[in-house]
């Protein structure tokens, strides 16, 4: 993988972009029932939605959210500068779920969460989903690892720190579900270099390279 050190504006990803989220959104979490977990909610129409006869659980969806902190890690969270946030797709009881690390998001839970595809692809103006190599048995680890963080309610992590998994960021969140699973010589590696702090960030870019594009679409107008 390319290795490239952080610029000016990029050094201030772990405070300014948290000056955003802070911000934006509200620093709380509450506890929630497991049956919670899967309680939709959507907030709008997407003008696309990914095809859910040709998803598979284990997916990665990417996307390009509303708002000034998607702006902002839209410009430095990958090198196409084309979205700014990450999940894991889940198919439960015929319903399809995406699994994702946001800080205090819309459901009061700070850290990793399940939201509605629907309501997913609505909360962003563009998405694209993504498929490893992975196969069945696999996915079903790696679903259930991810699962298993939302179940121990693993908080957002604010500090970035790649190296620790009692906390999440997003993208950390998904390739640590991924790391549970591939071979070592395989797992998902940071590469973006934060100058000055002995940090990496794992980008989208990490996330997924060497995955095949399935589809990609619009959410839904700003």
């Amino acid at each position: 993988m390319m290795k490239n050190s952080l610029s000016r504006g990029a050094f201030l990803f772990g405070g300014f972009a948290l000056f955003f989220l802070f911000n934006l959104c509200g620093c709380s979490s509450e506890s929630t029932s497991e049956q919670a977990f899967f309680d939709e909610e959507v907030v709008g129409k997407p003008k696309d939605m990914p095809p859910l006869d040709q998803l598979r659980s284990g997916d990665v969806i990417l996307r390009l959210g509303h708002g000034s902190s998607s702006e902002y890690f839209r410009l430095h969270a990958s090198r196409n500068q084309e979205f700014s946030h990450c999940g894991i797709l889940y198919r439960h009881r015929g319903k399809w779920f995406v699994l994702h690390a946001e800080l205090a998001s819309f459901r009061g839970m700070d850290g990793p969460v399940i939201e509605g595809l629907e309501s997913f692809v609505a909360r962003s103006i563009r998405w694209a989903v993504y498929r490893s190599t992975l196969d069945d048995d696999e996915r079903i680890v790696l679903c259930k690892r991810a699962l298993q963080c939302v179940k121990q309610h693993i908080t957002f992590d604010t500090a970035f720190d790649s190296t620790d998994s009692t906390k999440l960021y997003c993208s950390e969140y998904v390739a640590f579900c991924h790391n549970g699973v591939l071979p070592r010589e395989a797992q998902i590696r940071p590469t973006l270099e934060m100058k000055n702090t002995g940090k990496r960030l794992y980008l989208l870019d990490d996330i997924v390279e060497g995955f095949t594009e399935i589809a990609r679409g619009e959410g839904a107008p700003f």
